[in-house]
């Protein structure tokens, strides 16, 4: 590899294109998953004011999950609605504070009752659920002790759901032995010498009788019970850990039938898992390595193919979806941001099926984040948003799997991943299949066709390099490289030539350094071969902006330069062949300014006469949008044909020019920093354009396309919500 100043070296002011073989780093495989989609729709509900945990289980007897969200002085269910997204509602307010809850079916009936511990002196109550009258208060009972935890499960084995309290300041626990009908026998203590964090009740070592498996945090062990019924019990095997554990979570991890548990340790930054079998033993099976403090966790099956997966959710919201492979490990990670002031999780079953959707309550702004199974069928609904990761930006549509119909890529900087959505041929898209990269994403640019692979090509901020990942999406898998450039890239345009299986990627290279920009193609073929090639136009002065290539006409391109010198800066139009010789260029405009000022650039025929035109925004004061026709009458006093007043964008991707109204010309479209909205200029094919008609605000947004995701003639905006992480969509037909 050749050093920086044997670059620099290149850059000559002569007519010649110089050609630079770009050096691939690095190059990763993703693995192949038959089902890498998890949650897909999202749905936030208001919660009761100040929210402490969620619950889920059966509350009205209709045979359907449904979720509940109590409060120290409320309790209010969430009955889910048959072919809907929605929920009615009930609220009970219990006659105790409320410290903790608890969810089981108590009294032999279809309906999961209500159980809560609070006031002071402590108290334990029963709510008995009906199906079309109010709870009703069936078991209180006052409590001696400093319990804090509270859990329901059959201690003893005989098919009865019992009552346990237990907490850090207590030794033993204390069990209330169900009789059935929602009412407790008097408490007994068990394992009276010892304090518990966290305690789990199943059957371990699959011999019919219940056992218990309790955290000492004293020790910073793991005690298993095994159980012999009649709420007896061994001497504890102890499982030593490795520090002191935040919480511990049972499943079934690893696909076979024996119970297993995950340990989360804060001071080590990890959780772990270990594999039971069957017998009672238990034996540390894999480290999840974790950057941020935890607040929850579950083992489920999320992504339908009956492998449970793992779910750690953070404290700052973010949700890591780790999918089980076939091997009994958790490989691919799948991350969302769900809210900032996660409370509580909790797993539901979606209407009267198996697939699980998820509960986050945030506690702060009283609301529950519904994320919804990918794989439920498609409901009555115009809501179109979707889960994405941490701090998503932008957004292009694309078809990647050249059947017709666009996909969706975003970018998201705060997971450092890319999420993409397969579109299923409805404008539907099921959730987001998340591509994970060691680097923080600038912007991107997705290619391909028939002959060429999905590939998105992405700058990394600050970073002189072009990082290109190939898509598989039959098999789910990609391959990732990095691409050493000369200057940080900024993408401006790509296009894919077919015949040669060959892609262009063309950049403005900017060097800091020395405070230059050159315009650079990059190919890239199939396989990893790639070079570089340092385009001279030849234009005195110093590049400052250039605009995509408008189309191609025999292998002709045609672009738009501004450069700078003598206190002006000038327009030019520039035809290039293919190799970028230039055949023509005109000085078009000179708009005299003491400094030279970055400028942003879009190419498109604006007045439907077959000739380029050009959009500029200068980064000055003006905060206008210049409108230049492409002519062959230009001379370099030639004005702009109209000006769009009071706008301000921060990138070239905060443009769109597109025909929104389906009237043949072509229109304006304009995430407008000035004005916090999404603004139309509609044009009148003359290369004039209307004044502003505001589709949305976008106070919240971090990027946007519009794009007919659903074939049916209107366009539909895609956007990403950097505050809430989700992607919409939302139809322009009455807007």
């Amino acid at each position: 590899m050749k050093n920086n100043s044997h670059f620099r070296s290149r850059y000559t002011p002569v007519n010649l294109i110089c050609f630079l073989c770009a050096v691939i780093l690095f190059t990763s495989s993703g693995r192949s998953q038959t089902n890498p989609f998890t949650f897909g729709l999202v749905k936030e509900v208001k919660s009761i004011i100040h929210p402490i945990g969620l619950l889920h289980g059966d509350f009205n007897g209709d045979h359907v999950d449904d979720i509940a969200a109590y409060s120290a002085k409320k309790v209010r269910f969430y009955y889910q609605l048959a072919d809907s997204l929605g929920f009615s509602t009930r609220t009970l307010s219990p006659t105790v504070p409320i410290s903790i809850g608890a969810s089981s079916k108590i009294n032999g009936d279809d309906l999961t009752d209500f159980i809560c511990l609070g006031g002071k002196p402590l108290r334990v109550q029963v709510y008995i659920m009906k199906k079309r009258r109010e709870p009703i208060l069936i078991w209180d009972k006052d409590v001696t002790g400093a319990f804090d935890e509270l859990l329901v499960a059959d201690v003893n084995s005989d098919a009865k759901t019992d009552i346990i309290l237990y907490g850090k300041r207590e030794l033993g626990i204390l069990v209330f032995r169900g009789k059935g009908n929602g009412t407790f026998r008097p408490p007994q203590v068990l394992f009276a010498g010892d304090s518990f964090s966290d305690l789990f009740v199943s059957d371990v070592n699959n011999d019919g009788v219940n056992d218990i498996i309790g955290v000492q945090w004293i020790e910073n062990t793991v005690a298993l019970f095994t159980g012999y019924g009649n709420s007896t019990f061994s001497e504890p095997a102890q499982i030593p850990l490795r520090s002191e554990p935040g919480f511990i979570r049972c499943g079934y991890v690893n696909g076979d039938d024996n119970i297993d548990f995950l340990v989360y340790f804060p001071n080590e930054n990890e959780c772990l898992t270990y594999l039971g079998d069957g017998l009672g033993n238990f034996t540390e099976h894999q480290i999840l390595r974790i950057s941020r403090a935890l607040s929850d966790a579950a083992i489920s099956d999320i992504n339908s193919d009956r492998l449970n997966d793992v779910l750690l959710l953070s404290a700052d919201g973010t949700l890591d979806v780790h999918l089980q492979s076939e091997n009994g490990f958790l490989t691919d990670i799948t991350p969302f941001l769900t809210t900032r002031h996660p409370a509580d999780m909790e797993l539901f079953a979606h209407s009267r099926t198996q697939l699980k959707n998820a509960a986050i309550l945030d506690s702060a702004n009283a609301l529950i984040k519904i994320m919804y199974s990918a794989y439920i069928n498609r409901v009555k609904s115009e809501s179109r948003e979707y889960g994405l990761g941490s701090s998503p930006s932008e957004v292009r549509a694309f078809d990647l799997n050249n059947d017709g119909w666009n996909d969706i890529i975003a970018s998201n900087p705060g997971s450092r991943t890319f999420s993409i959505f397969i579109n299923d041929k409805t404008g539907h898209y099921r959730g987001q299949w998340a591509i994970p990269g060691a680097f923080v994403p600038a912007s991107f640019y997705p290619a391909g066709n028939h002959t060429v692979p999905g590939i998105i090509f992405s700058t990394e901020a600050g970073s002189s390099s072009l990082h290109v990942i190939e898509l598989d999406q039959s098999h789910y898998t990609f391959n990732q490289s990095k691409i050493i450039t000369q200057d940080i890239p900024d993408i401006i345009d790509v296009s894919v030539k077919s015949a040669r299986y060959e892609t262009s990627v063309l950049s403005l290279g900017h060097d800091p350094e020395n405070d230059q920009i050159h315009l650079a193609e990059i190919k890239w073929r199939n396989g990893g071969r790639s070079a570089e090639t340092i385009i001279n136009l030849n234009l005195p002065g110093k590049l400052l902006g250039v605009s995509s290539i408008s189309d191609a006409r025999n292998d002709r391109r045609n672009i738009w330069c501004t450069t700078y010198d003598d206190d002006s800066e000038h327009l030019y139009y520039v035809v290039a062949d293919s190799a970028w010789n230039v055949i023509e260029k005109r000085l078009h405009n000179t708009y005299q300014t003491e400094a030279p000022v970055p400028t942003l650039m879009w190419n498109s025929d604006l007045n439907n006469d077959g000739r380029s035109d050009c959009v500029i925004f200068r980064e000055d004061s003006l905060s206008a949008l210049f409108i230049y026709l492409g002519t062959d009458l230009n001379s370099p006093e030639s004005l702009a044909i109209h000006v769009i007043e009071d706008v301000e964008v921060v990138s070239s991707r905060d443009l769109k020019i597109t025909d929104i109204d389906k009237n043949g010309n072509r229109d304006i479209v304009i995430n407008n920093r000035m004005r916090r909205s999404l603004d139309a200029y509609l044009g009148n094919g003359s290369g004039r354009f209307s004044t502003p008609v505001n589709l949305a605000g976008t106070a919240r947004w971090g990027g946007f396309d519009i794009s007919d995701v659903d074939n049916d003639g209107y366009p539909e905006v895609i956007m990403t919500d950097s505050l809430k992480c989700t992607l919409n969509i939302f139809s322009l037909r009455d807007r």
